[in-house]
């Protein structure tokens, strides 16, 4: 069957829009040695910043408040167009941890702390951003008190 087939087998379309957002995995405990995380990183974000300049139409997404912590402490100029973007609506701050880390190691309350510090980062500097999402795209198994910890912490 052809797509457009089975299009119109499903039926009538939802109302909904479908968004493509640009994003980058920055793997913090990869091979990299912090200083080059923390170039590696500028680079991307500057990159995003540029794109944004010239398509009014680019949106991005980033997690780990690590890397805008660096990126504060690094380059205070591309964290203000950050900023600005955030405040735009075209940046969106995600993740909700301190870092993706590995969930079958860190027990409970190390766990907790990373929601913590990830999610008080984002408010005391981003204002009044949600970042409902868990984002775990490189963890390599979920324990079982994951979804508690997600639902106390507003994910």
């Amino acid at each position: 069957m052809t797509l457009r087939g089975a299009l119109l087998e499903a039926g009538t379309p939802l109302e909904a829009q479908l968004l493509g957002i640009g994003h980058a995995h920055m793997d913090v405990a990869y091979l990299w040695t912090i200083v080059q995380i923390r170039l590696k990183n500028q680079r991307i974000y500057s990159n995003v910043l540029r794109l944004m300049e010239v398509d009014d139409g680019f949106c991005f997404s980033h997690s780990k408040p690590v890397l805008y912590e660096m990126t504060k402490q690094d380059f205070p100029g591309i964290y203000e167009g950050i900023k600005t973007r955030v405040a735009e609506g075209r940046w969106e701050v995600m993740g909700g941890m301190w870092v993706e880390p590995d969930l079958n190691i860190p027990g409970p309350e190390a766990l907790v702390r990373q929601l913590t510090l990830g999610r008080a980062f984002f408010r005391e500097e981003f204002g009044d951003v949600e970042t409902p999402i868990l984002w775990l795209p490189d963890t390599f198994g979920f324990p079982g008190q994951i979804p508690q910890l997600m639902k106390l912490a507003g994910l």
